[in-house]
């Protein structure tokens, strides 16, 4: 539903024109009023996830490709790796296999988590002070070691694991956390690891999150997708990581990644053209044709100009 053109029905069929920028176009060309989703039948009604322990990034990004071949029962494939460590245990970790299983029970179903009276008073901004984040992945391995290789979870546990674990939010304080998250390209992904621990050294950056993901597409338009390794970090919002998170901008496009343009709201307009080459353009040049008026506005649209 477009405020001067009305309602227009899109698909890959009927125009498709429409459709395809309307896919990953941040909702600039309209409002989508009514959608038809194809969904996949589960395996099951529980999610089997084992743990792999890995000594770097590069192994973490070999074993993820070892365990997502098309023949396997795998549903997903994702890692947690400490970045606050140096030298031969940078990105030292675990890669997590999960596949849909069926439950051996009747689980209950789990309750939202509450921030109770107690939690909200807890003084968080003078642990926020005292650099608590820097302890969150020590904390993170340790639990994770005492735990078993393999666990099962219902659903909703196992889709979203920070369910239950909402303190992670409260312990970055008032001013939360930033994440950046990029895809690099396979051919290039030793050079920016490398680049990425050189940097958190440089600039003296902690993270209290780093995680990779396989992703597979062709790159179009301003879409994240991308053959090549996803890799999300966070770090506790400081004016004085902006330096940082700007040099890592260069290193991603140094070796032809592509930003998640709706995730990290601080990427400027010149750091998107540069990084979807040929797609930015093409983007914007299809926008202007279906919002001429350029009627849907947002934030976002400002933020990198189209």
């Amino acid at each position: 539903l477009h405020p001067t053109r009305g309602e227009l029905r899109c698909s890959r069929e009927e125009n498709s024109d429409v459709f395809a920028v309307t896919l990953g176009g941040f909702g600039l060309t309209g409002i989508v009023t009514r959608v038809r989703l194809s969904l996949s039948r589960l395996d099951g009604h529980a999610i089997e996830r084992r743990r792999i322990a890995v000594r770097s990034l590069v192994e973490a990004v070999e074993r993820m490709q070892a365990n997502c071949g098309a023949d396997t029962a795998v549903s997903q494939v994702y890692s947690w790796n400490d970045l606050n460590r140096r030298a031969a245990a940078f990105g030292s970790g675990f890669v997590y296999v999960e596949r849909h299983v069926q439950a051996t029970a009747a689980a209950p179903r789990p309750r939202p988590a509450r921030l109770t009276s107690t939690f909200t008073r807890a003084p968080w901004r003078a642990l926020s002070r005292l650099g608590v984040q820097r302890w969150m992945n020590h904390a993170y391995r340790l639990r994770e070691d005492a735990l078993p290789a393999t666990r099962r979870f219902d659903l909703l546990t196992g889709s979203f694991p920070l369910h239950g674990n909402e303190i992670y939010f409260r312990l970055a304080g008032a001013r939360g956390f930033h994440e950046s998250q990029v895809i690099v390209p396979f051919a290039s992904w030793p050079r920016y690891g490398e680049g990425l621990e050189r940097l958190l050294s440089d600039h003296g950056v902690f993270t209290t999150l780093g995680s990779l993901k396989i992703f597979r597409g062709e790159r179009s338009l301003l879409n994240f997708r991308l053959d090549g390794v996803c890799v999300a970090l966070d770090i506790p919002r400081q004016a004085r990581d902006l330096e940082f998170l700007d040099a890592l901008d260069h290193l991603m496009l140094d070796c032809g990644g592509i930003p998640n343009i709706s995730k990290d709201s601080r990427v400027r307009a010149e750091v998107v053209r540069a990084a979807y080459r040929g797609g930015y353009d093409e983007f914007k040049s299809q926008l202007a044709a279906i919002d001429p008026g350029a009627h849907m506005q947002s934030a976002l649209r400002k933020r990198i100009d189209v």
